[in-house]
């Protein structure tokens, strides 16, 4: 057997490139999506972590906002009624 070609066979063995048979491609090019995937991770990790802390806190600040938003409506729309009845006595 002639250096990782076996007889009659014309593409190189897997033999040829030792032990890493991806070492001759571009080695550069694993590293962005590898470090891609790892944030990837990470991002997924965090999220489902922060979301079992920060979720009820930002449903209780919905539902804060949402009540003053309909008080303040609430009270805009008497004040607004009110305002046609000052007037008409005055």
């Amino acid at each position: 057997m002639t250096a990782g070609r076996s007889h009659g066979d014309t593409a190189w063995s897997l033999r040829a490139y030792g032990s890493h048979p991806f070492q001759l491609t571009e080695p550069a090019m694993a590293k962005p999506f590898l470090q891609l995937a790892a944030l990837g991770v990470a991002g997924v990790a965090l999220w489902k972590i922060a979301s079992l802390f920060l979720l009820p806190f930002l449903m209780l600040a919905f539902k804060v906002a949402l009540i003053v938003g309909l008080v303040m409506l609430a009270i805009w729309f008497f004040k607004k009624g009110d305002k046609g009845k000052d007037d008409a006595a005055a």
